[in-house]
């Protein structure tokens, strides 16, 4: 073996004693750091606060009309005047003209309480209201868009007690293309109609006892209490009070 082959086994040799192990080479691909996020807090959503109903509105009735013929009454506000006729009564809407009518009679009184004709239109059913106790069917007449007229129970008789009504909402406009009633008015007339009371015109019985009257030529005379006998008077109508006159002259 020459000199320069044996150089060339002597620096193989270091080489190899020199090289890196392949356990020590790291292979590893080195992982980012997780950088905390800011924690996000739930904004809790307002509750809308509840609005009110057009049914629920309130309106002020400060006037108080009263039929002592009839004897019904009812409130209204005080931007409603009230036009009392013979066997109607017209509450009416200051400004519009519009007016809600009652009308009205005695049971077996031979009278039509129902108006003849009904304008042009398509009658549409919105619930019903009460009056006197009982429900009525809100029937509104709509022509073109516009609320017309409404005829309550499409304006059939209505029976409460010794008495009979009709009851219509309406407006007194010749111009019936511009008539269009507003809800507002509509729900002034409904409370109107739930304030309608019955009073109690029935005169209180008297009971049917007879008073015992002075003696007049050895008889007594007897009669039903009434207000005419003040004092131990006598009245004209009375039979018994004429019987006891008769003894007197």
């Amino acid at each position: 073996m020459n000199r320069q082959s044996a150089a060339l086994l002597f620096l193989w040799f270091l080489a190899g004693c020199t090289a890196v192990p392949d356990a020590e080479i790291s292979t590893a691909v080195p992982t980012r750091t997780a950088v905390p996020t800011a924690e996000t807090t739930a904004v809790p959503t307002p509750t809308p606060l509840p609005q009110p109903s057009p049914s629920a509105t309130v309106v002020p009735l400060t006037q108080t009309y009263q039929d002592e013929t009839y004897g019904f009454a009812f409130q209204y506000p005080a931007h409603w005047t009230v036009a009392p006729r013979d066997h109607i009564v017209s509450v009416v809407h200051q400004g519009t003209g519009i007016a809600l009518r009652f009308r009205f009679k005695q049971v077996g009184e031979e009278l039509l309480l129902t108006p003849s004709g009904v304008s042009a239109g398509n009658l549409v059913n919105q619930g019903e209201i009460s009056f006197l106790g009982q429900m009525v069917a809100k029937n509104v007449l709509v022509y073109q868009g516009k609320d017309k007229a409404v005829l309550y129970d499409n304006l059939a008789e209505l029976p409460r007690g010794n008495l009979i009504f009709s009851l219509q909402l309406a407006a007194n406009d010749n111009d019936y293309e511009a008539i269009d009633i507003p809800d507002v008015i509509q729900t002034e007339a409904e409370a109107i109609i739930a304030s309608f009371v019955m009073e109690d015109t029935a005169a209180p019985t008297e009971t049917a006892t007879h008073i015992p009257l002075p003696q007049i030529n050895s008889q007594t005379i007897h009669c039903l209490p009434h207000p005419m006998i003040l004092g131990g008077r006598f009245c004209k109508l009375c039979p018994c009070c004429q019987q006891a006159r008769s003894y007197l002259s």
